[in-house]
């Protein structure tokens, strides 16, 4: 089901709630529920959630997503919806340090924002955003190399989920960082 009020004079953002002290490079979740007038919460044309985040220099507009969660409902294929869906935003703080931060939402008929939010990134241990180096490697913001130790998987089981985790437990196990699955 989707939010979703006709006639609604302007819209609305009615609740922000997010982690107040993330990790740097780590993520910032924020779930943002809005009243608005919308009928495909997909489509920016009727609705679009954003918000900008600043600290110094750093300006970031980041886009909002439609969320619904899901838990599995047995060991096959089906999963069960948890909650109610609603928008997200997600970020990941590029230094440590106070960042403040707006949450939009518009639609056909107008424009709200949040009141001036903040959040405290706090010092990790990641070591930030792979990019591509000058040798034609992967690497982080940190220049330290990405070396990939993973899985390739073919997918030709029946049971999906039970199969995937297994693969996914035993590279765990072994400090593995990636799996190319084959569909």
């Amino acid at each position: 089901s989707f939010f979703v009020i006709f006639g609604y004079s302007q819209p609305n953002i009615t609740s922000v709630t997010g982690t107040v002290s993330p990790l740097r490079y780590h993520m910032f979740d924020a779930d943002i529920i809005v009243s608005a007038a919308y009928t495909n919460p997909y489509n920016y044309s009727q609705v679009n959630v954003y918000a900008i985040f600043q600290q110094g220099a750093i300006r970031d507009t980041i886009d909002g997503y439609w969320f619904q969660d899901y838990q599995r409902a047995d060991t096959l294929h089906n999963l069960s919806p948890i909650g109610t869906p609603h928008f997200k935003i997600r970020y990941s703080p590029k230094t440590t340090g106070s960042y403040s931060y707006k949450v939009y939402v518009r639609d056909g008929t107008g424009i709200d924002s949040s009141n001036l939010l903040t959040l405290n990134s706090q010092s990790s241990v990641y070591k930030g955003f792979l990019k591509k180096s000058s040798t034609n490697y992967l690497q982080f913001d940190d220049n330290t190399s990405f070396a990939t130790i993973g899985l390739n998987v073919a997918y030709t089981q029946t049971y999906f989920f039970p199969e995937m985790q297994k693969h996914i437990d035993s590279l765990s196990q072994n400090n593995g960082n990636t799996i190319r699955k084959w569909f």
